[in-house]
């Protein structure tokens, strides 16, 4: 009987751990099938960055997100996109935002894009130009010309090791260097000649998180959007996102890429970049190669020299330990009376050699 209930224990056990596999199996399927993949277009593409910016509402919403600041108005300059042969992409927004402290402002927010290092030196050439300009604004005595406070993103397709983070905000605060203290002030001197900015590095990072439950913010699933390759799959201009993701305020965002899959031109634009970019890359492993090639030859060429050095050296050395054994034979034979000419004949010296020794 008591086995009988040892058993009947076993069997109890056996089907409750099946029923939690199986009640977890169904769960994942389950939790599979409510992801819904989308096929949108990758804005890490000059043209496909354009074509999501270009629509105003969604470049108050990027903006927005990246600011993280509700903008009133935002209004396109004239050299909205500038596109130079060197990739950097760039766009000035004149906005009215609410700031930090719930105050309305009028801003100028440059937006730059670059995919290769070392764009510093254009970088500083378009906030010069932007430090330069005025812009006509509305005050409460009317119509006035003046320049106004930068704001400058920079969103760049290459990594800056130094951050172990993808979104960064430096900003423009006065301190007291003398009590060592931020002043809470606000002045236009300090508006006018420094500027709030933000970097975003549209790579990814593999930063490391302690709960895999991580809810991402909406800078980083937007900055998601710009990661050019997928894991495990080779670059390419249209990516597939999990739709659910983005239902928040990302979703006009996705909805309008997911539009330009559908434009034929604009997708042709976007291959032909990537052709490009495919070209720049072959060039630049042609070339890597050759240098490497040029860098091995010259280490051959090196070793050769010394290879060469090292025998001559061997050879003298080996020709000192000769005239070295001759001198001590004919000190030898000098030692029981041999003739001059005797030692000559046996040893190789010459009179002068012999003479030296004596």
């Amino acid at each position: 009987m008591v086995q009988a209930d040892k058993i009947t224990t076993k069997n109890k056990e056996k089907s409750t751990c099946l029923f939690l596999i199986f009640q977890k199996i169904a769960y994942l399927c389950y939790t599979h099938q409510k992801i819904i993949v989308m096929k949108i277009l990758n804005p890490l593409y000059d043209s496909a960055f354009k074509y999501l910016m270009i629509d105003n509402n969604i470049a108050k919403i990027v903006l927005s997100i990246i600011l993280d600041t509700k903008i009133i108005s935002l209004q396109a300059q004239p050299q909205e996109t500038t596109l130079d042969s060197n990739g950097l992409l760039r766009f000035d927004y004149k906005a009215i935002i609410i700031d930090e402290s719930g105050e309305t402002k009028t801003v100028l927010v440059e937006v730059q894009k670059y995919n290769s290092p070392n764009p510093i030196k254009r970088f500083r050439d378009y906030l010069a130009s932007n430090y330069a300009r005025k812009e006509i604004i509305q005050t409460d005595n009317g119509e006035k010309e003046q320049t106004l406070p930068l704001v400058s993103i920079y969103i760049i397709g290459f990594d800056l090791p130094e951050f172990d983070c993808r979104a960064v905000r430096v900003d423009n605060i006065p301190y007291d260097i003398v009590r060592k203290e931020r002043l809470y002030v606000k002045s236009k001197f300090v508006e006018q000649l420094t500027h709030k900015s933000y970097i975003l590095i549209a790579k990814d990072k593999k930063i490391k998180v302690g709960d895999d439950e991580k809810q991402y913010t909406l800078v980083e699933l937007l900055l998601d959007l710009f990661i050019q390759k997928l894991k495990g799959e080779k670059s390419n201009p249209v990516i597939n996102i999990n739709k659910d993701s983005y239902n928040n305020e990302l979703k006009p965002i996705i909805e309008r890429l997911e539009r330009a899959t559908l434009d034929g031109e604009l997708l042709r634009k976007v291959q032909m970049e990537q052709d490009y970019i495919d070209n720049e890359i072959s060039k630049d492993k042609q070339l890597s190669e050759a240098k490497q090639r040029e860098i091995e030859a010259k280490q051959r060429e090196i070793e050769a020299k010394q290879s060469e050095k090292e025998a001559k050296q061997r050879e003298q050395k080996a020709k000192q330990r000769e005239i070295e054994a001759k001198q001590k034979l004919a000190k030898k034979m000098l030692k029981y009376n041999e003739t001059i000419e005797e030692i000559m004949q046996e040893t190789g010296l010459t009179k002068e050699d012999i003479r030296k020794i004596m």
